[in-house]
């Protein structure tokens, strides 16, 4: 099948992720707040309550990579036996800090670039091998527990693939559940953006009912579609983009397009997006301040290069930089923004 491999028999493998979910009395769910963390939450959850196991449900504080983002006291209220993060690509030396803090083992679940973790806790096939082209965390999911094609899992990959899936080998097996569903990719995109809608909006409490909605929707399509909260914040969200995408570029440096926006909302991610799918032969380099949070963060978007090298030197010059081949992102203290950016074009410009 797509996707296959051999990873899963290494330390870590699917079967001691079911045997580690089973044997834990209570679990917390910590997850990324986008569509794809929602529905890993979702088949978690789904598995942890055909097990007859309790869970808590906790999202990280929106737009931050970092322990300070992190709902620490919220885990330890729920008093779990274990933390399960989802599709939330922290790195070493802040799970190791959470771990120690929460006193508690962690098991990892993610598809974004990151450095192989020690303990067999962390399941991420694109960490042990960086070519592996998973399109999701619901897809490493489908693996780890042998699990059927089902909503949340193609929902997911259409969150963070969207129209650039059928450039993936995992194409096929989507393809095929689709024509036997008599589904339609747009509106699977559809599906993506509306559970989106609920972080765009920067509310952590709807990203958290999310989950437990989409689950009682029990693969219906038709009931996702109709969700009046998730379409209300979803209008909202398209205006604002439309505002925002008319922009021009504030600066243009060869193949690069550089964007400023600000916005209340937590759009970063999806105007860089689009704008890379209106110039897919150029980079799109997005500077983006939510003037809620006073976040800062920068976004870089490339559909034919690959973004890992700009990944890691950025980490190299000590960025808080995280992402994957066709996405790389950092937030940054906004007073230092434009150093920043000036080091992400002159990278770009030795990768390009």
């Amino acid at each position: 099948m797509a996707g296959s491999s051999s990873w899963v028999e290494m330390p870590g493998s699917k079967r001691s992720l079911i045997e580690l979910l089973e044997e834990t009395g209570r679990v917390a769910v910590l997850y990324h707040w986008d569509s794809d963390g929602i529905s890993s939450a979702t088949i978690i959850v789904d598995f942890l309550k055909s097990n007859g196991l309790e869970y808590s449900l906790h999202v990280p504080r929106i737009g931050y990579y970092s322990y300070d983002g992190l709902p620490i006291d919220e885990i330890k209220h729920s008093k779990a036996d274990a933390l399960i993060i989802l599709d939330y690509a922290l790195k070493q030396h802040v799970l190791d800090k959470l771990e120690d803090n929460l006193g508690i083992p962690i098991i990892v679940v993610d598809h974004h670039h990151n450095r192989l973790r020690e303990r067999s806790t962390y399941f991420n096939p694109v960490a042990i091998d960086p070519t592996r082209r998973y399109p999701s965390t619901t897809w490493v999911l489908k693996e780890l527990l042998e699990l059927p094609l089902n909503l949340p899992i193609i929902i997911g990959a259409a969150g963070d693939c969207m129209e650039k899936i059928v450039r993936l080998p995992q194409w096929e097996d989507i393809k095929n559940y689709l024509a036997e569903k008599n589904l339609d990719w747009n509106t699977i995109i559809k599906a993506s953006e509306l559970l989106d809608s609920n972080y765009k909006i920067g509310s952590r409490r709807a990203v958290v009912r999310a989950v437990e909605k989409l689950l009682s929707y029990d693969d219906s399509l038709e009931m996702v579609l109709g969700d009046e909260e998730w379409n209300k914040y979803r209008l909202i969200v398209e205006e604002e983009l439309d505002r925002l995408l008319s922009s021009e570029p504030a600066k243009i440096v060869g193949n690069v397009l550089v964007y400023n926006f600000k916005s209340k909302y937590h759009l970063a991610s999806m105007v860089t997006r689009r704008l890379s799918l209106l110039h897919e032969d150029k980079v799109v380099v997005v500077v983006f301040e939510n003037e809620v949070e006073e976040l800062c963060q920068i976004y870089v978007r490339s559909w034919i290069h690959n973004l890992i090298s700009l990944i890691d030197m950025l980490v190299e010059e000590g960025y808080n930089a995280g992402g994957k081949r066709s996405v790389a992102a950092l937030i940054v203290e906004c007073d230092k923004i434009e150093d920043a950016l000036s080091s992400v074009v002159r990278l770009l410009s030795e990768i390009t």
